[in-house]
């Protein structure tokens, strides 16, 4: 039959497949979708034939990739996912408290209000959120980091436990490159636990990714209360930030009374390698062009008030006004390379199957 990979390899099919098509494979091809005319998106379809007098024996089939010729090119090994096999089953999620609520985010500063779906709970030791809707690649654009809940299904609460894991995977669930091919292909919980030097590069990573969208905000009035949003991800210290050329004087009020973020004390007293130390190095740079230059930006625009702006606050800012576009593209290109250094790793480690085929083609 002609179909969509989902009912054999997404978590939410498992009992459908083993209660209502517990067939043995024969044989198959798949293709992109773009091939049926007035189809919208790029995803595999693909033709299996099944043996509806045998059970299936296998927890994987092998399925040729044929091209727009009907000619294969290639074979995707396809693994039958369990629903505790996805990387959202990784680590437990804490428990968000009633009492405790925080202004719901669509994006970096906007607050979502009379959402249906209320999604403002959090905790005391609440950090970020992180939204990770879905373990397949199609859902990967939805993964993002905010200051405050998200109002996205899938979101999660990031605390000082889970932080490190949180991040891996954020980062691992970003890296990838999304095709046609992989597009319904699965995050797995590892096989094999990660050295620490892949979780901080990992981290580092994330902090300069276009999907961290961390904000600092003042001021936010929701559900008739006003709060004040801290920016927990920002990644450099007082100490230096004192030493600084700042061109706002309210930020170097609040300096000498407030503290160290969450994130810029991880990075102190963590062991970095190289070439994350090349991404902080290079971010440094677009931060302090940033605090020189903050008097020639229309930073209203970003909700910008507070010392301890967000990445996504910043780099808007700064692109809006085509400022340090020579920091933008030196920090672009260092994590680019701290990228390329963690890409394989995901699939040595098992956060993808070795035998899925996630390359371009």
């Amino acid at each position: 039959m002609f179909s969509k990979l989902k009912y054999l390899n997404a978590p939410d099919s498992v009992e459908y497949r083993d209660r209502f098509f517990n067939y043995k494979y024969e044989k198959g091809f798949l293709f992109k979708s773009t091939n049926f005319n007035g189809v919208k998106g790029k995803y595999p379809i693909c033709f299996l034939l099944w043996n509806l007098a045998k059970d299936r024996e296998l927890k994987s089939i092998s399925i040729d990739i044929a091209d727009e010729s009907a000619k294969t090119i290639g074979t995707k090994h396809l693994q039958l996912i369990e629903k505790g096999d996805v990387i959202n089953k990784w680590f437990e999620r804490p428990k968000n408290s009633n009492e405790y609520i925080l202004p719901p985010l669509s994006n970096g500063i906007s607050v979502r209000e009379n959402n249906s779906d209320t999604r403002h709970r959090a905790r005391p030791d609440f950090l970020a959120s992180i939204c990770s809707k879905g373990n397949d690649f199609q859902n990967s654009k939805y993964v993002v980091i905010l200051s405050s809940p998200s109002v996205s299904a899938g979101a999660f609460t990031v605390n000082d436990e889970n932080f490190e894991k949180a991040l891996v995977l954020h980062a691992v669930r970003k890296i990838p490159r999304p095709t046609w091919l992989n597009d319904r292909n699965q995050f797995l919980i590892p096989h094999t636990e990660p050295n620490q030097e892949f979780y901080n590069d990992c981290i580092i990573w994330s902090l300069f990714s276009s999907s961290n969208e961390t904000t600092s905000l003042s001021n936010v009035e929701y559900l008739g209360n006003t709060y004040q949003i801290k920016n927990n991800f920002y990644p450099f210290l007082i100490e230096e930030l004192k030493k600084w050329e700042i061109k706002d004087p309210d930020f170097r009020q609040q300096l000498s009374v407030d503290e160290n973020r969450f994130v810029a004390k991880w990075i102190k007293k963590s062991e970095l390698s190289e070439e994350a130390k090349e991404v902080l190095t290079k971010a440094k740079e677009v931060y302090k062009f940033f605090y020189s230059h903050i008097n020639e930006m229309a930073t209203q625009n970003w909700k910008i008030e507070n010392w301890d702006s967000g990445w996504y606050q910043i780099r808007r800012c700064l692109n809006e006004h085509n400022f340090a576009t020579e920091e933008m593209n030196e920090l672009k290109k260092v994590s680019d390379d701290l990228a390329n250094k963690i890409l394989p790793q995901i699939e040595e480690f098992g956060f993808l199957d070795k035998d899925e085929v996630y390359e371009e083609i």
